[in-house]
């Protein structure tokens, strides 16, 4: 580039008090103006689109806008719907809440009935089984009444009965119960009436048995045949050989098997032996004749007197004078009856039935 001309200035010789710029100075300069000018001229457009653009508002930004305000509007109506259902959330709670308090009070009314349902129930299957262990005291009662009634009435058993009813007494006082009072008491008016009954009539007939057995020495020949010794010394003479075979035979005894009964001879000598066996014969007969008595037995009564007359004839003298007697004794025995009057013990079987009627 040329360079400009000098200043008449400088042509002149005379200095210059201020330096001119230069020319890039210059136009840095007028750069740097066109530049800020540019830069307000572009703020001013700016501007003025900033301007319109408020001016006129941008569909799509008001429809995000739009979008937005609706997005607030349901989450306003999300939080007013949350509150209403934590309010009601609430109101369920303390419902529940009372709802539980008043199953805590129904659960311990329903405890407190089950304890006293069940105290009720066990108190029940004791008294249930304290019915039941009277209940069973009761039929084995009934059981020995009916055959102390039955002992009674088709046996003639006093004897059995009595046993049969003071076993029944036994039982009953045991039994603490005054339910059973009343039947106690019967049946131990029935026991004295039944004891009174067993013992009329049987004093006189043991009476005479017993006069038959004080009898019995008097009935068989005192005297005793002694057996001749094995080891005795050989007789001196044929006379005391024979006077001792004779004496050996007047031991012997005839038994029929047949009869089973010996053909007695009342006149010849008895053996020791032979006495005691026809003693606990007789004695065996007086025996059973007194149970028999004592049973109220007629026909086993009868039976026994029977075999004493058959001893007696068999084994003792005709003329025997105790003998006879006996016979005489005997007799009149045989002609009683022993049944004695009929005792009703009904009333004490209804009083059991009612009480068994009762326990079930």
């Amino acid at each position: 580039m040329a360079d400009l001309a000098p200043d008449s200035s400088e042509v002149a010789g005379v200095k210059p008090v201020v330096a001119r710029l230069s020319v890039s100075a210059k136009f840095f300069i007028v750069l740097s103006l066109v530049l800020s000018v540019a830069a307000a001229l572009l703020a001013a457009w700016m501007y003025a689109q900033v301007a319109s653009r408020d001016a006129e508002p941008d569909p799509m930004l008001a429809e995000k806008i739009s979008v937005l305000q609706d997005q607030y509007e349901a989450i306003a109506d999300g939080q007013s719907d949350l509150a209403a259902q934590a309010a009601e959330l609430s109101t369920q709670g303390r419902e529940l809440g009372t709802a539980f308090g008043r199953a805590d009070v129904q659960l311990e009314q329903r405890l407190i009935t089950l304890r006293t349902e069940f105290s009720n129930e066990i108190q029940k299957i004791t008294r249930d089984s304290s019915r039941l262990s009277l209940f069973l005291e009761l039929l084995e009662v009934r059981y020995l009444l009916r055959s102390a009634a039955l002992r009674m009435h088709f046996q003639h058993d006093f004897a059995a009965t009595v046993v049969l009813l003071e076993r029944i007494l036994d039982r009953l006082r045991e039994i603490d119960d005054l339910i059973v009072l009343p039947l106690r008491t019967q049946i131990e008016q029935d026991l004295e009436a039944v004891n009174q009954i067993a013992s009329e009539g049987i004093q006189e007939p043991l009476r005479k048995l017993e006069a038959i057995e004080v009898a019995w020495p008097e009935l068989l020949p005192s005297g005793a045949l002694e057996l001749a010794s094995m080891t005795a010394e050989t007789p001196s003479s044929i006379g005391a050989q024979l006077l001792r075979e004779v004496s050996q035979l007047l031991q012997v005894r005839y038994l029929s098997e047949a009869d089973d009964h010996a053909q007695f001879d009342a006149n010849a000598y008895l053996s020791e032996i032979e006495r005691d066996l026809l003693r606990l014969k007789f004695d065996a007969a007086i025996t059973q004749s007194r149970v028999a008595l004592m049973r109220l037995d007629t026909t086993r009564f009868h039976e026994h007197l029977s075999v004493l007359t058959q001893w007696h004839q068999q084994f003792t003298e005709a003329d025997n004078a105790a003998a006879q007697a006996n016979l005489v004794v005997i007799g009149e025995l045989e002609k009683m009856d022993l049944a004695p009057q009929q005792y009703d013990l009904s009333r004490s079987i209804e009083l059991i039935d009612q009480l068994l009627a009762n326990r079930k």
